[in-house]
């Protein structure tokens, strides 16, 4: 038996060794305004694996809600992948849910 990576507490396996729940690979996200194109994210990447506490941080305008709408399958990227679960995101579906700023 080969002993394998260990997070801190000793008794689950480390993200290494875990398919990460969320996969964001090279992720560029863009709209249309009436007179712009908007590139909201460009080449954003970042895993999430099950056990991980995840923060999306950032300054007003600077991608976050439009990447939630990509990952929520709201807004396809025009370059790069995300995987939920091994599985492309390719439109909404039951196991997410997305509660919108303005309600």
């Amino acid at each position: 038996m080969t002993q394998g990576a260990h997070t801190a507490a000793g008794n689950t396996p480390a993200a290494a060794a875990v398919d990460p729940l969320l996969d964001v690979d090279g992720v560029t996200l863009q709209y249309k305004t009436k007179e712009h194109l908007i590139t909201a994210t460009y080449r954003v990447g970042f895993k999430v694996y099950p056990a991980d506490r995840f923060v999306l941080l950032g300054p007003s305008g600077c991608g976050k809600s439009t990447l939630l709408k990509g990952v929520a399958g709201y807004l396809k990227p025009v370059e790069g992948n995300m995987r939920l679960k091994g599985v492309d995101i390719k439109e909404p579906g039951p196991d997410r849910v997305m509660v919108f700023q303005e309600f």
